[in-house]
């Protein structure tokens, strides 16, 4: 798309629309927006977010999407989906490279339901469903969450886990010996 196509096109936009292409324009620029409020995510919250731009490609930073209308939607459900991931999932997962794949897992579970129900996938429909992470969760996984035996954490933590890496390192320098000999 060309300069003059996008320019041709913002008249069209709606009032929301034209405030988070403006949010990207001043982030883009490392501009501030006008009037930013001093919003500092905390880790978990900053956490969810980037996983959130990341699974739906959307390059944003925290300071220019706390412009946008949408915050005020994540203000309201972040805070139920971060709450089911620290009820859940915190004391399992450790350190942040599990966390993170953990909940770009979580988000992509979401997604893929939310394109199932035939949900369009922008930034503020997925931020107004992260409420549904509970449900979407307990429908992906029946049963999971009331089980002691959380596979799929365990090996997420074994995968990255200093010691899985060791054995994998160990079975590639084995296999190259062989082809050596």
């Amino acid at each position: 798309m060309t300069k003059d196509q996008i320019l041709a096109a913002l008249p069209k936009l709606k009032k929301t629309d034209l405030q988070a292409v403006q949010a990207v324009c001043a982030n883009l620029l490392g501009q501030a927006p006008k009037n930013a409020p001093a919003a500092k995510p905390s880790p978990a919250e900053a956490m969810l977010f980037d996983a959130l731009t990341l699974t739906i490609g959307v390059k944003m930073g925290f300071q220019a999407f706390s412009q946008l209308d949408t915050y005020r939607h994540w203000r309201n459900h972040a805070p139920e989906a971060l709450g089911f991931i620290e009820a859940n999932f915190s004391n399992d997962l450790g350190t942040n490279v599990p966390m993170k794949a953990f909940h770009r897992f979580l988000i992509g579970l979401l997604i893929d339901d939310m394109k199932r129900r035939h949900i369009p996938i922008t930034l503020q429909s997925v931020v107004v469903n992260l409420s549904r992470l509970p449900e979407v969760y307990q429908d992906s996984f029946p049963g999971y969450l009331g089980s002691a035996n959380h596979l799929i954490i365990a090996a997420m933590i074994k995968r990255n886990s200093k010691n899985g890496k060791a054995k994998r390192n160990d079975k590639v320098r084995a296999l190259q010996r062989e082809r050596l000999d």
